[in-house]
């Protein structure tokens, strides 16, 4: 059977006419609400106030005309894929300048940052050489160059260039007082000299406390090596017991007739005694006959005016008895009984140890320990004190062993008129009244010391660090 001519012509046209209706048809949407339209997700779930999903359909397929699928190169260009309305893939070359401009500016501000900072990143894995933050650390009598117990000086050079400070002291942070010289008594407080690299502190440290100390600017941490040194910082001046010391004797010459001050230039003159000896720490000066002196001369840096404290060391070999005068051990006076301005003997009857002081009245202040205070071949620290308004007061191996005292409460200054030489040892003008023994750290300081003081000189000698 023939098929008609007309009719497939027909049907043809038909066709294409069709055709261009149904992409008219697709197209339509996009002529009413433009390429690129948000779709509504509606206010509540399922509540029917969003997007049909034939609709939403429509606004995505319309979107992704404007979406970029993935990027790839070709020819050497940038080309970012896309998609058009109706799901065709075409390509939109990018200029490649942007990028490397992009990426060119971060580098030079990572390398402007670096420049910006001093180089202070490389610190940050060791390789700079500035910093912006030290830290000093330690345990008082334990960590080596670190403050002992007693101290209250603190220096370190790493002080002087980062002057923001932070202490802590077993964990607290102490209080800064501003532009003071000293603590003033204040508690758990300090103060900073930045020229110095100096930090005072109160109350003096005790052992076994931890120390932590920040001085920053501030960036970077970085760790301080202790300098050793007074007070731990490098520097001579550490202890508060160099504060009001009028002369120190170690007796640690390994020669000749001449005992150092370590404080001035109040040296002392030996005579008879024996130096080179082992002391209580490093050398002390023996005294093996009675006739056995230290002399040095008097003068007014000597004076210790309304306070006195004396501090020594001594161990006997042999007890006073009956035939022997006092052992003196220390006597500042004139060359006959009297007038003197205080000495420290043990009593040639019943052992006991006396402190006798002198104002510039005439009124006699005396204190006195029980008999038999001390034994032969024994190492003891004795310590005497008097001030105004106080009774004198003997300590042994930092314990009170007062037991009877004259006068009441001392007042006036300490006698300086008509007083000659200081003597360490025999004492008497007849010439019989060493101690037989050793005597090493003498001390003498124009006001009364405090009971941590005390307490460190029971590990610690001169400069008390």
């Amino acid at each position: 059977m023939e098929k008609c001519i007309i009719c497939q012509k027909y049907w043809i046209h038909n066709f294409i006419g069709m055709k261009k209706l149904f992409y008219l048809f697709m197209l339509l949407p996009l002529g009413l609400f433009g390429q690129t339209q948000v779709i509504s997700v509606g206010t509540v779930a399922n509540d029917g106030t969003g997007d049909p999903i034939r609709t939403a359909f429509q606004k995505v397929n319309t979107n992704r005309a404007a979406t970029v699928d993935s990027f790839a190169v070709h020819n050497g260009v940038i080309q970012a894929i896309k998609y058009d309305s109706l799901g065709n893939i075409y390509t939109e070359a990018q200029t490649r300048q942007l990028f490397n401009d992009s990426i060119t500016a971060r580098i030079a501000a990572g390398v402007d940052l670096e420049t910006f900072v001093d180089n202070k990143l490389e610190n940050l894995v060791g390789g700079g050489g500035a910093v912006g933050m030290y830290q000093l650390r330690g345990i008082i009598d334990v960590t080596p160059g670190i403050p002992e117990d007693g101290d209250s000086l603190v220096f370190n050079s790493g002080f002087t260039e980062h002057p923001h400070i932070q202490v802590y002291r077993d964990g607290v942070m102490q209080w800064h007082i501003e532009g003071k010289s000293n603590t003033d008594g204040t508690q758990n407080a300090y103060v900073f000299d930045q020229d110095e690299g100096k930090i005072i502190v109160a109350p003096t440290f005790s052992a076994g406390e931890k120390l932590i100390i920040n001085a920053f600017d501030p960036i970077i941490w970085t760790e301080l090596t202790p300098e050793g040194g007074s007070g731990g910082g490098g520097e001579p001046g550490g202890s508060s017991l160099l504060t009001s010391l009028l002369a120190s004797w170690s007796f640690d010459e390994t020669s000749g007739t001449v005992a150092n001050d370590n404080v001035s230039t109040r040296d002392g003159y030996i005579s008879g005694g024996v130096v080179n000896q082992s002391g209580k720490f490093g050398k002390s000066i023996l005294h093996d006959t009675q006739t056995d002196y230290v002399e040095v001369t008097n003068h007014s840096s000597l004076y210790p005016g309304d306070s006195l404290t004396v501090s020594l060391w001594f161990k006997l070999n042999s007890l006073p008895s009956a035939g022997d005068k006092n052992f003196f051990l220390i006597r500042h006076y004139y060359t006959s009984a009297q007038p003197w301005a205080y000495e420290i003997f043990i009593s040639k009857s019943t052992n006991y140890i006396a402190f006798y002081v002198y104002n510039n009245s005439d009124t006699y202040f005396a204190a006195e320990t029980n008999d038999n205070a001390v034994v032969a071949d024994t190492w003891y620290n004795l310590i005497c004190t008097i001030g105004a308004g106080t009774t004198p007061k003997i300590y042994l191996n930092n314990s009170d062993v007062t037991s009877y005292t004259n006068g009441g409460n001392f007042s006036g200054t300490i006698r300086t008129a008509n007083i000659q030489d200081l003597y360490i040892g025999n004492a008497l003008y007849d010439g019989t009244s060493a101690p037989m023994g050793y005597i090493d750290e003498v001390n003498i300081w124009s006001r009364i010391i405090s009971s941590g003081e005390r307490s460190s000189l029971q590990t610690k000698y001169y400069p008390f660090n």
